[in-house]
C-alpha cells in the first residue's frame, strides 16, 4: 500500500489558455436542453439557511437528523411514488405468500445510502413454521459504523510506505535544540512557506554544543532517505546524521553539506525509531523534509464511516429500537398476506447536512432569546426581578459566557521524550575508548592522559635537572 492511497485529495486546474470562448445560453435554450440550474437547500427562493434547521411556516424546529428521522428520497422529477427506485412495499400477485420490498435511496443521519430490492417469503420465517395470522410491521433498521484501518496501533493512522512524500502526514514527535516566534520547529514538517530556524540569526553552534533537529516515529520504522531542504543561503553549516533505537546511544551514518540547498541524507539501515540531525558551524534552516520510507501515515479514509440497513419485520406491538425507517404495515389470514398499508416518510431533497460547529451558536441564542419572550415580565417589567438577568449574564452560561476554549488534549500531542536515568543491565562493564571527557569533578572520576600529563606538569617538583 502507498501513502497516495490514503488520500483523497481533489486536484484541479485552470483550462483557459487566456482566450475567452465562454457559451452563454438563453433561459429558454436551457429549458429546451434540460439544463436548468437545480437549486441545492441553501439556494431556495423562500430562504432557507440552514438545512432542515430553521422552521418555514407551520413546520417545526428541527435540530437536525434524529434516529426516527429517516426518510426515503425519491426523484423530485418523477411525478409518483410507486414501482422500482421508491422502496415502495408490495406483496407478489402471483404469490400471496411472498413480499416484496423494492430498491431506492434512503436518506438519515450519517447521509444517503441505497437500498437494494429484497423479497421475503412469510412461509419461511420462523424456522420455516411461518408467520402466524395478525399484523406485523417491515422497514429497515440502520446502523453506521467508522470504518478502521488495518492496522490499529494509532488510531486513524495506517502503515504504509512513500517515496519522497511530507513528514506532515506522519504520525510522528519532533524536537528542536531551539526555535524562534517566527520560525518555530513545526514549520520544518509543515508544507508552508516558512521555515525552522534555531535562532534568529540561523546560526548552528559549535560542534561542543550542537543544534540538532530530532524525530521520533514513535516505533521502530525502516527509513530509505532524508532529503533536507534549507533556505536559499541559509545551508552553509555541517550535518551530520544520526540514528539510534533508544535515544540513548547514537549512531553515526553520514556527514555532509548541502547540495544547492538540499542535504540528501542515505538512511538506508536496520529499522530505527529515533532520526536526528546534528549540524555545526554554519548556516542552518529547514523548511522541508522529504522523506522515503515507511511510516504510520493519516488514513483519510476512517473520515468517513460505512451504512448498513438491516430488513425487518417484527409483530406491530413490538417496539423497534435504535435507528430504522417503517415501509409499510401488512396483516396476514390464513397463512397468506391480506393487506399492505404504506408507511413512507419521503423527501425531495438530498441529503444536505450541516455541522454542528456551523450553527450550535445561533441554536443556542435561538433558545436564549426564547426564553427572554416568555420570561419578559418578570425578566424585564417586575421591579422586584427586572435586574436579576444582568447576573445572569455575568455567569458563564451557553446563552452569555463563552467558558473556557479548547483546541484539544495537550496529551494527545506526541513529545520526544528522552530518558532521564539510564541504568546498566549488565554490571560488568569493559569500555574499550573514552572519546571526550573534559575533566574530573569529584575524587575517584575517570581522567584522560592528555589531562594527567597537563596537571602533574603543572605540579611536578621534577626540574628534569640531575
Amino acid at each position: 500500500m502507498d501513502s497516495k492511497d490514503l488520500s483523497l485529495n481533489i486536484a484541479t486546474k485552470i483550462r483557459n489558455d487566456g482566450l475567452t470562448r465562454a457559451k452563454v445560453y438563453s433561459p429558454e435554450a436551457l429549458k429546451v436542453l434540460r439544463a436548468d440550474p437545480v437549486k441545492t437547500a441553501w439556494g431556495w427562493d423562500h430562504g432557507r439557511p440552514v438545512y432542515n434547521r430553521m422552521p418555514m411556516i407551520a413546520e417545526a424546529y428541527q435540530k437536525s437528523y434524529n434516529f426516527d428521522q429517516a426518510l426515503v428520497y425519491l426523484d423530485p422529477t418523477v411525478p409518483v411514488a410507486v414501482g422500482p427506485g421508491t422502496l415502495e412495499v408490495v406483496k407478489s400477485q402471483r404469490d400471496w405468500r411472498i413480499i416484496d420490498m423494492l430498491d431506492g435511496t434512503l436518506t438519515w443521519e450519517h447521509g444517503e445510502l441505497n437500498v437494494d430490492r429484497y423479497r421475503i417469503n412469510i412461509t419461511e420465517l420462523d424456522n420455516g413454521r411461518g408467520l402466524q395470522d395478525g399484523m406485523y410491521q417491515v422497514g429497515y433498521r440502520l446502523a453506521h459504523a467508522n470504518q478502521t484501518p488495518g492496522d490499529s496501533r494509532y488510531p486513524g493512522f495506517s502503515q504504509a510506505y512513500v517515496e519522497e512524500g511530507s513528514l506532515g502526514d506522519i504520525q510522528l514527535a519532533y524536537d528542536a535544540y531551539s526555535d524562534t516566534s517566527l520560525h518555530r520547529a513545526a514549520y520544518a514538517l509543515s508544507a508552508m512557506d516558512n521555515s525552522w530556524w534555531p535562532n534568529d540569526y540561523s546560526g548552528a553552534d559549535g560542534y561542543l554544543v550542537g543544534t540538532h533537529y530530532t524525530l521520533d516515529f514513535l516505533s521502530d520504522t525502516l527509513t530509505t532517505e532524508f532529503k533536507v531542504t534549507g533556505d536559499q543561503g541559509l545551508t552553509t553549516c555541517n550535518l551530520a546524521y544520526y540514528r539510534s533505537d533508544d535515544a540513548i546511544i547514537w549512531f553515526k551514518k553520514e556527514q555532509l553539506v548541502a547540495d544547492r540547498d538540499v542535504w540528501t541524507i542515505d538512511a538506508q539501515g536496520p529499522a530505527a525509531r529515533y532520526h536526528r540531525f546534528f549540524a555545526w558551524d554554519g548556516k542552518i534552516s529547514i523548511k522541508d523534509i522529504a522523506y522515503t520510507g515507511e511510516g504510520y501515515f493519516r488514513d483519510r479514509r476512517v473520515l468517513f464511516g460505512e451504512s448498513n440497513a438491516e430488513p425487518f419485520i417484527e409483530n406491530m406491538e413490538d417496539e423497534i429500537k435504535g435507528s430504522h425507517i417503517l415501509l409499510a404495515t401488512f396483516s396476514v389470514k390464513r397463512g397468506v398476506i391480506d393487506k399492505v398499508d404504506d408507511k413512507r416518510r419521503v423527501t425531495y431533497e438530498k441529503y444536505q447536512p450541516v455541522t454542528d460547529w456551523l450553527t450550535k451558536f445561533q441554536d443556542e441564542q435561538l433558545r436564549c432569546r426564547f426564553d427572554d419572550v416568555v420570561n419578559y415580565n418578570s425578566s424585564f417589567l417586575d421591579p422586584t426581578t427586572a435586574n436579576f438577568h444582568f447576573y445572569d449574564q455575568m455567569d458563564d452560561s451557553n446563552c452569555w459566557g463563552l467558558g473556557e476554549v479548547s483546541l484539544g488534549r495537550e496529551e494527545d500531542t506526541p513529545m520526544v521524550k528522552y530518558p532521564s536515568e539510564v541504568s546498566l543491565s549488565n554490571s560488568v562493564v569493559s569500555p574499550t575508548t573514552i572519546d571526550h571527557v573534559t575533566q574530573p569533578v569529584f575524587d575517584g572520576d575517570i581522567a584522560t592522559m592528555p589531562y594527567s600529563q597537563f596537571t602533574l606538569n603543572d605540579w611536578s617538583m621534577d626540574n628534569g635537572k640531575y
